[in-house]
């Protein structure tokens, strides 16, 4: 009976304690050859999804507030921070990635870009020493105003929902009514169907 090989996860968050057999591994080939747990994998892809965000998100923020300046290692660990919801990551923290958890870069993002105004207004007129300073008050007001623009989408999906249970509902009730009316047609089809024969 030959041995199933059995291969270290590539998912830098896996929390399986067993290697990945070969038989259930999905595999990537490349240089070198990758393999994953089916569920590491698909948080994997969850996580280049979460770094795309991510890049996009510091140069807007770089491009807004810091005329283009590079992105840096203080901004990317502050974002991190904002997305895992806890209130600061050391240097040399391992950042974990966290599915669904925290506040994904995308409203961190749209809240940045909602709130621009407040933002450049409470800038106004404010002399920073360094970078860090203006980042950490750009980041506080984003931070605050999180919450509102969850709440926000809530509601908005909560209002779609209705919206699309509402065309449903309206949707049933035209068949039934368009039944009725083909009930009643048939209704006077036969009546007067009988009235030729007299």
């Amino acid at each position: 009976m030959t041995q199933i090989k059995e291969y270290k996860c590539h998912f830098s968050y896996c929390t399986h304690n067993e290697k990945v057999k070969e038989t259930e591994a999905i595999l990537i080939k490349g240089k070198p050859n990758k393999r994953y747990h089916k569920d590491c994998y698909q948080l994997y892809l969850q996580s280049q999804k979460d770094k795309e965000d991510l890049d996009k998100l510091c140069k807007y923020l770089s491009k807004k507030y810091f005329d283009n300046q590079a992105v840096t290692t203080s901004m990317v660990r502050r974002l991190q921070a904002i997305r895992n919801d806890v209130k600061f990551i050391k240097t040399g923290d391992k950042i974990k990635f966290k599915k669904n958890e925290g506040n994904n870069y995308k409203i961190i993002l749209y809240t940045i870009y909602y709130y621009s105004e407040i933002i450049f207004r409470a800038l106004k007129g404010k002399n920073f020493d360094d970078y860090n300073k203006k980042l950490g008050y750009i980041l506080a007001i984003t931070r605050d105003k999180i919450p509102k623009i969850k709440e926000q989408i809530k509601l908005k999906k909560r209002e779609k929902r209705q919206l699309e249970n509402l065309g449903n509902n309206l949707l049933i009730k035209k068949d039934k009514s368009t039944n009725k009316i083909n009930n009643n047609n048939k209704k006077d089809k036969i009546s007067n169907n009988i009235k030729d024969l007299w």
